[in-house]
């Protein structure tokens, strides 16, 4: 099963905290210049708030045979939302960049 040691978690926990601030003033750009920004855009500025988040639960995916129930779902379910904004942005690109909500 996977295991994770002390280093590499401590690695994956600092990304991730490096992530949310990233994220975080990523954000309020955004929301700054919200109205100038086309949709996929908008929806990609989410992109590095997920992808920390998703990090800082590394603790509950270190030894994934100890965890139960709905932490395996919460930590499954935090690792499935990053790719699909990606994709979400990626498509909304192609199909219609310059579309504004």
């Amino acid at each position: 099963m996977l295991s994770i040691s002390d280093r590499t978690r401590d690695k994956i926990f600092y990304t991730g905290i490096g992530l949310l601030l990233l994220g975080g003033a990523l954000v309020y750009w955004t929301l700054q210049h919200f109205d100038a920004l086309p949709n996929y855009q908008r929806l990609a500025s989410l992109l590095p708030v997920m992808s920390g988040a998703a990090m800082l639960q590394v603790d509950s995916c270190r030894n994934w045979s100890a965890v139960h129930g709905l932490a395996k779902g919460r930590a499954i379910g935090a690792l499935i939302v990053p790719p699909l904004l990606l994709i979400g942005a990626a498509l909304w690109w192609l199909i219609a960049p310059d579309a504004r909500a």
